[in-house]
């Protein structure tokens, strides 16, 4: 109960039974028409988020941030998986930029005048990405991989990776381009793999990038 206080203020509590902070809206006592008499209802902040979610502290500190947003049915989607464009997205907004629509376009031959073609050309401008192909294509509805978001998190918080002489973890080769920024993000502690594998090819969720972000700014 009182982190939900200390996470959003005085007006949250923990409700046990549903293992979310709720905010109490209190609406107008009093017994005129219409009127309701005392009582109050609850508004949970993600109905599918609980306080013992391993990545509330990260997801709520990135909402409150205005990094991410929920949707329309009162739901965050924690396990819901990320493509390439809309981590683009969230790294840029999360840095408060806006990139110009006219002028970040057409930067890849998949990537044109969609919603996210100012993110893509935007970060292809700063050096984040560079496409497959040859730089042809960026494939932006693809899911992005493990490796793929942690070099986007990396390049966009100007991170600076060091050349790589022992392999970061056991599936992670010194010689592939993912490794040294692989090994950057072990030292920074920004990682939840804790064993011996990395998993460079696995899919990231929203929670995931969320926790990953977090550990980065904090």
């Amino acid at each position: 109960d009182e982190q939900c206080k200390i996470t959003y203020g005085s007006e949250y509590s923990y409700n046990a039974s549903t293992q979310i902070c709720e905010k109490h809206v209190h609406s107008g006592g009093g017994s005129g028409n219409g009127g309701n008499s005392g009582g109050g209802e609850g508004s949970s902040i993600f109905k599918d988020v609980s306080v013992n979610h391993k990545n509330w502290d990260a997801i709520v500190y990135l909402h409150g941030a205005g990094v991410f947003e929920g949707y329309g049915d009162g739901s965050f989607k924690p396990d819901q998986t990320v493509n390439r464009a809309e981590l683009l997205k969230i790294i840029i907004e999360g840095k408060g930029l806006t990139p110009n629509e006219d002028m970040f376009k057409e930067c890849f031959d998949d990537v044109a005048g969609e919603w996210f073609a100012k993110y893509v050309c935007y970060a292809k401008s700063e050096g984040w990405v560079e496409g497959y192909n040859d730089g042809k294509l960026f494939k932006p509805t693809q899911k992005v991989s493990n490796a793929e978001s942690i070099k986007m998190l990396l390049e966009g918080s100007g991170v600076e990776v060091e050349d790589v002489e022992e392999k970061p973890f056991d599936d992670v080769e010194i010689d592939v381009w993912f490794a040294p920024y692989v090994q950057a993000a072990r030292k920074l502690q920004i990682l939840e793999e804790k064993g011996s594998l990395f998993g460079p090819n696995k899919d990231k969720s929203r929670a995931a990038i969320a926790e990953n972000l977090y550990r980065l700014v904090k």
